[in-house]
């Protein structure tokens, strides 16, 4: 989506399987449990292009670099849902509530917003959203939104660097951002954009964020 596009030099475990929960291709969501546990890090190559001499991406522990972006991700969603306490009943325990009866569909359901009346999730499987809507309802209200994508500014210094998340949300002022603290893996930013927009927020964001970054992001 973007030429400029530069390689990431490494990730943590907990920064890939945030980039695969929203949206990247490789390495896939099951593979990185299994190798994080173990300590087992993972390379990711070109196997369409081999190259002896290749460095890929490193996958492993994470890095003491200085605190930085690490990708920009988006899958694109068939469905947004919105899920709003029962008549009568508070925000305060929505979020955990909520979070629990999604956990058996992750990453299929990513949740990527708390507002002040309501938690968005995001729903790329739209041959499970019956089954989605109806485990939720056991413990929200819920509605469904079509049409928009979440792009998500993924790091695992959002967590210790107050510096950083307030460049990244500064970056994302004009598309509503939000800092999910509590991401698949590690703080993420997201936020929602309606899908004919997406290549160009995408080409807004990438420049704002990597800009004179070099070749590569550390």
């Amino acid at each position: 989506m973007v030429p400029g596009a530069r390689r990431v030099q490494s990730l943590s475990f907990a920064e890939s399987l945030e980039l695969s929960s929203s949206g990247a291709k490789k390495p896939h969501f099951g593979t990185l449990g299994p190798a994080g546990r173990a300590g087992v890090p993972i390379r990711i190559l070109n196997s369409r292009r081999p190259d002896p001499d290749a460095q890929g991406t490193l996958i492993g522990r994470r890095s003491a670099a200085p605190p930085t972006v690490k990708s920009i991700a988006c899958r694109i969603n068939q469905h947004l849902l919105y899920a709003l306490p029962h008549a009568g009943g508070a925000l305060d325990g929505l979020l955990d509530s909520v979070l629990a009866a999604a956990a058996p569909f992750r990453p299929a359901l990513l949740p990527f917003a708390l507002e002040e009346t309501s938690l968005r999730l995001a729903l790329d499987r739209g041959d499970r959203l019956a089954e989605i809507e109806a485990a939720l309802a056991a413990v929200a209200r819920v509605g469904v939104v079509h049409g928009q994508t979440i792009v998500s500014v993924i790091s695992e210094d959002l967590a210790t660097s107050p510096e950083l998340a307030e460049r990244v949300l500064t970056a994302a002022h004009a598309y509503r951002p939000q800092l999910v603290t509590r991401g698949v893996a590690c703080p993420v930013v997201r936020f929602p954009v309606e899908l004919e927009d997406l290549p160009l927020v995408i080409a807004d964001l990438h420049d704002r964020l990597f800009a004179g970054a070099g070749e590569s992001v550390p």
